[in-house]
């Protein structure tokens, strides 16, 4: 059951936590860029998308990073109750396990942190990419967001001023000639 609480958090906030950077950036685009509510909205729909995979992906990862530590103290414990000989048996009835595995108390505790470590170092880089990722998609649509011609100036009031000579002086100027 935890784990299906930790699938269902992790999936509620990434979905959460990317809408809020997506209104965030939605607001920054209309108020700062100006953009349209077509493009803005196109825009934000993506950002929606990539960031609520990214976002789910990353708190995922972080709940992963507790269950390492819950193995981590489910190893102390088993190396405290078991006696050396049970692991010794259990190792030389898997074929090949000796290998692999250190009996006695001490090796299995060993193993564990050497496993803990291990899953912090992959987890660790893992989360980094994700959040490199969302930082990029945030920065290109932002960018995006820039680069759309601006709702300031509409084709009407470029139109008009075409017709007054293109400049674009006062009215009381441009309408002394009338033709």
């Amino acid at each position: 059951m935890d784990t299906v609480w930790a699938f269902l958090s992790s999936l509620i906030t990434g979905v959460g936590a990317a809408l809020a950077l997506t209104t965030a950036v939605a607001l920054l685009l209309h108020h700062m860029a100006r953009t349209s509510w077509l493009a803005n909205g196109l825009l934000s729909l993506v950002l929606l998308v990539l960031a609520s995979f990214q976002f789910v992906l990353l708190f995922g990862a972080e709940a992963v990073k507790g269950y390492a530590e819950t193995a981590m103290e489910s190893a102390r414990v088993a190396s405290m109750l078991a006696d050396t000989q049970s692991i010794q048996t259990l190792v030389d009835e898997v074929p090949g396990m000796a290998d692999y595995v250190e009996t006695g108390r001490q090796g299995l505790e060993d193993g564990a942190v050497t496993l803990k470590q291990l899953v912090d170092d992959v987890l660790s880089g893992y989360i980094l990419r994700r959040w490199l990722w969302l930082a990029a998609f945030t920065g290109v649509t932002v960018a995006a967001g820039f680069l759309i011609p601006s709702r300031r100036r509409s084709r009407r009031d470029l139109s008009a001023d075409t017709y007054r000579g293109g400049s674009y002086s006062s009215s009381s100027s441009a309408s002394s000639l009338n033709f």
